[in-house]
């Protein structure tokens, strides 16, 4: 694409000494591996090391031609040749900033070609490993805000999917739930990730003074929504084991999981009964109530447990962040997280015998 004689001239490529330079730290070796037209004469530039067209003359600087910007507090380094960022000290690492301004060198959800669904779902299984996962994620590369708005949106409607499939079932007969029950599932899967997640976002007053960019912020928040993608998946697979186990009892014994009038179903009053209590008062069958244990106990380590360390683990290897930083910061959030999960939990479960034993531990419930 040409460039604008304006364009050439606001962002420093001119034809001057200044322009010739290259960034301190780049390998002796280096050239650029991509292909990029001049914009003054469309000659290309790939396997270039010199920023002057062999063409036609034109001297540049590859930071301006590629609009290269600090990871962490989006300053333009047109100007810049030093390997520290003016604005934040960032140590800049050239070689790398050249290289991720190719969308095609990325395997990654945003720098692949193909950002499909596909990509998605191995982004967020290689995310079930926050210290791998981090450690490929470099603070040099420069974040793909609309590819990162686009993971995000897969994984809510991911989300989405799974808690509605439950309710699908139950209008087919194929399981039972019922409306209080798929509330607790409901608050479960999204609270904890909407306040932890969503809280980042209003801590801007603190992102400034540590100097991190809303993008980089930004990044973490898109790919811890992991978290909701992968409870999503959870339930899609719950809910489609439950409808499975109902059809085979059924057609093998003529009738419901059991042998009673109920279907085996989700009920997450289960897993709090038996913590509350100790015990599994009314429950159907073994098989119902450790089903739905099981089923919550994975959606709180995941949503609580999992989503916490992966949000600390890229707080301080994405963000650079020091421990100090990052304990106001988490507690602040975390303390919201909880207090909005205990309380709409209860809310939704007055009338749980949980719920009742914890008001009056001596019954009757």
């Amino acid at each position: 694409m040409e460039l604008p004689h304006t364009h050439i001239e606001a962002s420093g490529l001119t034809g001057n000494s200044r322009a010739a330079g290259l960034p301190a730290g780049l390998g002796a070796d280096w050239s650029f591996a991509h292909d990029l037209p001049c914009p003054r004469c469309r000659y290309n530039l790939r396997s270039l090391r010199k920023p002057v067209c062999p063409e036609c003359g034109f001297a540049f600087r590859w930071q301006a031609l590629l609009s290269i910007i600090c990871p962490r507090c989006s300053t333009s380094l047109d100007e810049v040749d030093e390997h520290l960022c003016p604005h934040c000290f960032l140590t800049l690492d050239w070689t790398e900033l050249f290289a991720s301004a190719d969308p095609r060198r990325r395997i990654d959800y945003e720098y692949t070609s193909r950002p499909g669904f596909r990509v998605a779902v191995q982004t967020w299984a290689v995310a079930l490993n926050p210290w791998t996962f981090w450690r490929g994620k470099r603070l040099d590369s420069v974040p793909i805000e609309p590819r990162l708005k686009r993971l995000a949106t897969q994984a809510l409607m991911l989300m989405l999917a799974g808690l509605l499939f439950p309710l699908l079932l139950h209008a087919l007969n194929w399981s039972l739930i019922e409306l209080r029950d798929w509330l607790s599932l409901l608050i479960l899967t999204a609270v904890p990730p909407a306040t932890m997640i969503g809280g980042l976002s209003l801590l801007r007053n603190t992102w400034r003074r540590t100097g991190v960019s809303p993008l980089s912020v930004g990044r973490l928040q898109a790919y811890a929504c992991a978290s909701p993608a992968l409870s999503g998946a959870l339930l899609l697979i719950a809910a489609s084991a439950a409808a499975a186990a109902n059809h085979a009892v059924a057609y093998l014994f003529g009738g419901r999981f059991g042998g009673s009038s109920s279907a085996l179903y989700f009920d997450p009053d289960f897993f709090f009964q038996y913590i509350v209590t100790g015990d599994l008062l009314w429950a159907w069958h073994p098989v119902e109530a450790w089903f739905n244990i099981s089923l919550v106990a994975t959606l709180l380590v995941l949503n609580l447990i999992w989503l916490d360390t992966f949000l600390l683990i890229g707080a301080r290897r994405l963000l650079r962040l020091s421990v100090w930083r990052i304990i106001p910061i988490y507690l602040a959030v975390k303390v919201v997280t909880l207090l909005a999960l205990a309380v709409l939990l209860f809310r939704a479960k007055l009338q749980a015998p949980w719920v009742r034993f914890l008001v009056y531990p001596e019954g009757p419930w």
